[in-house]
């Protein structure tokens, strides 16, 4: 995989979870112990297994998506947080074009008929 397009994909996923989007979906065991949806721990989540809710948030960092794709690439968190800003304004010029088009579109009401 091509080096920008993997840092990309990553930066698009880090905003899926940022905005609670994209984050796997956990499960318990027969004992009832909450477990990520992650497929396997990773070594940066190790230290926070003991608290749910500070793992889930972890799983919403960069760090935690950058270490799931060490075995495909490396990847610093840096490339990641740049293009996930950049994808974030790309998202927002977007946007705010949809609702501009949709704001100076002519409405019936707006049409003086002709009598």
């Amino acid at each position: 995989m091509d080096r920008q397009k993997l840092i990309r994909a990553i930066a698009a996923e880090y905003i899926r979870r940022k905005w609670g989007l994209g984050a796997p979906v956990p499960h318990w065991d027969a004992a009832g112990i909450w477990w990520p949806g992650e497929p396997a721990i990773n070594p940066c989540c190790l230290p926070l297994r003991a608290s749910r809710d500070s793992l889930r948030q972890h799983w919403k960092t960069a760090k935690h998506l950058t270490h799931l794709v060490s075995n495909i690439g490396e990847v610093s968190r840096a490339e990641v947080l740049r293009e996930a800003r950049a994808l974030e304004s790309e998202m927002e010029l977007r946007r705010l074009t949809q609702e501009v088009e949709h704001t100076l579109e002519p409405r019936p009401w707006d049409v003086p008929s002709e009598t």
